[in-house]
């Protein structure tokens, strides 16, 4: 069982006990055979699982593997599109109905896609933005200064 971590130039921080956890997890997809081949308890397994760091890292790693892919997704999507307008054309028989049917499928997807992105995107509770305003010297230190060569009338 291979435990290799698919993205190593992503950033997390992450004990390596807990990577330890998360990759057999990741192998494995079990939390109790995870516990049983690492040889530790379940609980344990879970309470590095929860963390959000590491649950990040699964997320991302899930999302880059397999068919949840985002471009995995989109070429399949574009087999079946092509697939559905040979078997309309070959038979002659279908309507537009099955083509939107799989567009309405494809966009609930994405709109799901971009829901859990925005779920899982850190959220800023305080925000301090400064302006500083004195880095031009024809307008010197002072707003005032530049306001007031705003509001004077051009030649």
């Amino acid at each position: 069982m291979s435990t290799e971590i698919a993205n190593p130039e992503e950033q997390y921080k992450i004990s390596p006990e807990a990577l330890e956890i998360a990759s057999t997890y990741l192998a494995c997809h079990d939390t109790k055979e995870t516990a049983m081949v690492l040889g530790i308890e379940p609980e344990r397994v879970t309470y590095y699982l929860r963390k959000p760091d590491v649950r990040r890292f699964i997320d991302t790693i899930f999302l880059e593997q397999g068919y949840m892919n985002r471009n995995k997704i989109q070429d399949m999507m574009d087999k079946l599109f092509k697939m559905k307008l040979e078997e309309m054309e070959d038979t002659e028989m279908g309507t537009s109905k099955d083509i939107v049917d799989l567009l309405t499928l494809q966009h609930k997807m994405r709109m799901e896609e971009i829901k859990a992105m925005k779920e899982s995107a850190p959220i800023i509770k305080q925000q301090v933005n400064f302006q500083q305003n004195n880095d031009n010297p024809q307008f010197g230190p002072n707003i005032g200064a530049l306001a007031a060569a705003l509001s004077k009338p051009r030649n």
